[in-house]
């Protein structure tokens, strides 16, 4: 029963929709517009924020009750690679999040300021837990102890997002207690 409980809970995830919009010139003058950051050559970078992240109703409940518990926010701007692999480690696992550039304005700066003590990106915030910097295990463990899931599943692969290889072996939490102050 929980093996196919498990199966359909990781079959079901669906991503969320992008955070931020942006819109900049690369160096032959062609106009783009994307939800991945530009790349540092760019001019003319415009950002455009959007509301909260898109929570969609066919996520797994697991899904749904630790987003709605313990929101994730990350914090980046176009910081090259490190960046690059926060976002996708956040879609591989299929969170949802939103995403928020310290560079777009001052009241973000002074809301990572005020979460992480400094402006260092990429920092998650998961409900009032912050990781600095980009780790794939410190990040895990963050997201495992919230209650997200550990693996995308079939609808993240159809939107060309790669789950981990064997979601029939998941590996026991680190600890079987919830995070404090969860």
């Amino acid at each position: 029963m929980r093996f196919s409980i498990l199966v359909i809970l990781l079959f079901t995830v669906s991503l969320v929709q992008a955070a931020s919009i942006y819109r900049w010139v690369d160096k032959s003058g062609k106009v783009h517009v994307s939800d991945q950051p530009p790349p540092t050559s760019a001019r003319q970078v415009n950002e455009f924020e959007t509301s909260a992240p898109v929570v969609s109703d066919d996520l797994p409940y697991a899904t749904r009750l630790a987003a709605q518990r313990f929101p994730v926010t990350l914090y980046m701007n176009s910081c090259g690679e490190v960046c690059g692999k926060a976002r996708a480690f956040l879609i591989k696992r299929g969170i949802p999040y939103t995403m928020k550039n310290p560079e777009s304005s001052q009241a973000i700066k002074d809301e990572l300021k005020q979460h992480a003590g400094s402006l260092q990106v990429p920092t998650l915030l998961v409900g009032t837990h912050v990781a600095k910097g980009f780790s794939e295990a410190d990040w895990g463990d963050l997201l495992d102890s919230a209650g997200y899931p550990r693996f995308a599943g079939a609808k993240a692969r159809d939107m060309g997002v790669q789950p981990a290889s064997s979601p029939v072996a998941v590996p026991a939490p680190a600890s079987s207690k919830p995070m404090e102050g969860y």
